[in-house]
């Protein structure tokens, strides 16, 4: 141990100083903090790529099935969605009615889904994300000959 600098190692390089475990540790340290930022500042925000909206448990019939660019679109005959919370984050019900929503990108359909499909499906919504409402899950409940369930028999 160097007696002056109270480091275990000293070495001198032409004039220069390196100074043991004491340095080496910091460089470390500073690297590894710039890492953790870097990979911080890189990491995906979230998005629709992670839907945490609230959260409705819907059913309904497949009336429309359309895909274009990488994104699915399902238009949903659905029930009364009684519970609703509007922009304003009020309770307002939805009534029931026909609408075309996004399928969230990490959702897999099921195999064979077609048009006249009752199912249940779980609707995120989001007010502060485009498009705000996205179907974050979907089975179907029935058959389209069967009647089971759907908008008239939830």
């Amino acid at each position: 141990m160097n007696p002056a600098t109270g480091s275990l190692a000293t070495v001198g390089l032409r004039g220069a100083t390196v100074t043991g475990f004491g340095t080496h540790r910091r460089r470390v340290l500073l690297v590894a903090a710039a890492w953790i930022l870097w990979m911080t500042a890189c990491a995906p925000a979230a998005g629709p790529d992670e839907p945490d909206g609230a959260r409705y448990l819907v059913t309904g019939i497949v009336r429309g099935i359309e895909q274009s660019d990488g994104v699915t679109r399902l238009s949903l005959e659905h029930d009364e969605i009684p519970d609703f919370v509007d922009i304003d984050g009020n309770i307002v019900g939805m009534d029931a009615m026909t609408m075309t929503m996004t399928v969230w990108s990490g959702l897999s359909l099921p195999t064979g889904l077609e048009i006249g499909d009752p199912v249940r499906f779980g609707l995120d919504v989001d007010w502060r994300r485009a498009p705000a409402a996205l179907i974050v899950d979907l089975e179907v409940v029935g058959s389209p000959e069967s009647g089971d369930e759907g908008a008239d028999g939830g």
